[in-house]
C-alpha cells in the first residue's frame, strides 16, 4: 500500500512540475495567444520599470505608457512591440492597461519585444531586488484574455 501511495504522489508531482513551460522569447512573440491558460517561463528578460496603481502593493513608479504619466526622468515612449494576441483577439497594448490590486510592470524579451506584466502583493519583494534596466534570469506568468500575471520572478 505504500509503494502505491508512493507512486501516485510521484505522478501527481511529476504533472504539476510538467505544467509550467520554458518558452523562448521569439516563439511567445510570434504566437502568444497559443500560450492562453498556460504558466509559462521566460529566461533572461530585462527589466524595464513598473507602475503602481490605485490599490496595489508599492512598488516603482517608472512608466512606459504615455497615457500613465510619467515619472522623473523617465522615457516616455509609444506602446508598440508588445507581445499580445493577434487576430480577432484584443488589442496589443491592452495588456498594459493597470489592473486593480496589481503593478504593471514592463520587461524586454529581445529587440522589438516587450511586454507588460501585472505584479501582484505576493511576488512584489521579488520584484523590489531587481533594479530598472538590469537582466533577470527569468519570470514565470500567468497568460490570460486580459493580462499576464506573475507567479513567479527570479532576480
Amino acid at each position: 500500500m505504500k509503494k502505491i501511495t508512493l507512486i501516485a504522489v510521484v505522478l501527481f508531482l511529476a504533472k504539476s512540475v510538467s505544467a509550467q513551460l520554458v518558452v523562448d522569447a521569439e516563439m511567445f512573440k510570434a504566437n502568444p495567444s497559443q500560450f492562453m491558460g498556460k504558466t509559462i517561463t521566460i529566461k533572461n528578460v530585462t527589466y524595464k520599470g513598473s507602475q503602481t496603481t490605485a490599490g496595489s502593493p508599492q512598488g516603482g513608479t517608472v512608466s512606459g505608457t504615455p497615457s500613465a504619466g510619467a515619472g522623473a526622468g523617465a522615457p516616455t515612449k509609444p506602446s508598440t512591440g508588445l507581445a499580445g494576441p493577434t487576430g480577432g483577439g484584443p488589442a496589443k497594448d491592452q495588456y498594459c492597461n493597470p489592473q486593480p490590486n496589481f503593478t504593471l510592470t514592463k520587461w524586454s524579451l529581445g529587440p522589438n519585444n516587450n511586454i507588460c506584466v501585472q505584479v501582484d502583493a505576493k511576488t512584489q519583494p521579488a520584484l523590489g531586488m531587481i533594479q530598472t534596466g538590469s537582466l533577470a534570469k527569468s519570470i514565470t506568468f500567468r497568460v490570460t484574455p486580459t493580462m499576464y500575471a506573475a507567479t513567479r520572478i527570479e532576480p
